[in-house]
């Protein structure tokens, strides 16, 4: 889909999808297969470190939430996205491209946290990632129910 192209100011997430030929039965794929994959992929890791030292997740059994914390986020954000595809096709094609954005920066920010907060091993350290994993999942809540008011066609 285009992304913050100047010549497609005025295309809406539908329209896209109709030009780049996806299927309705393809976006419903992808909707049930992401969220699935970054839970195979956060729970993959946590296997893979527990197989390769036991003694090191059982010191501090909260190693597994920090490895995984970016989970929720990029789960819940991708579900955001999906909706909006499949759901509010008037959208435009530039607040599809800005919640992608939120995403990059988001599930980057919280897989360094979560990378710096296990290596370090404070316990303190997890109550803020977690706290601030809280925020953030609310605050794309509170996104997705913006922009399903914004941009859902009302039937007359």
């Amino acid at each position: 889909m285009p992304c913050w192209s100047s010549s497609e100011e005025a295309m809406t997430v539908g329209e896209a999808i109709k030009q780049d030929g996806i299927s309705r039965s393809g976006l419903w794929a992808r909707a049930v297969l992401w969220p699935v994959f970054i839970l195979a992929m956060a729970l993959g890791l946590i296997c893979t470190l527990y197989i390769a030292d036991t003694s090191w997740m059982e010191q501090k059994p909260w190693r597994a939430f920090a490895m995984v914390s970016w989970a929720p986020y990029l789960m819940l954000a991708f579900m955001i996205v999906d909706y909006m595809d499949l759901c509010l096709p008037l959208a435009p094609i530039a607040a599809r491209c800005g919640l992608i954005f939120i995403l990059g920066v988001g599930g980057s920010a919280f897989v360094l946290a979560s990378v710096f907060v296990t290596g370090f091993g404070h316990t303190s350290a997890i109550i803020v990632l977690a706290c601030t994993l809280t925020v953030a999942l609310a605050g794309l809540v509170a996104l997705w129910i913006w922009v399903d008011r914004m941009y859902r066609t009302v039937d007359s």
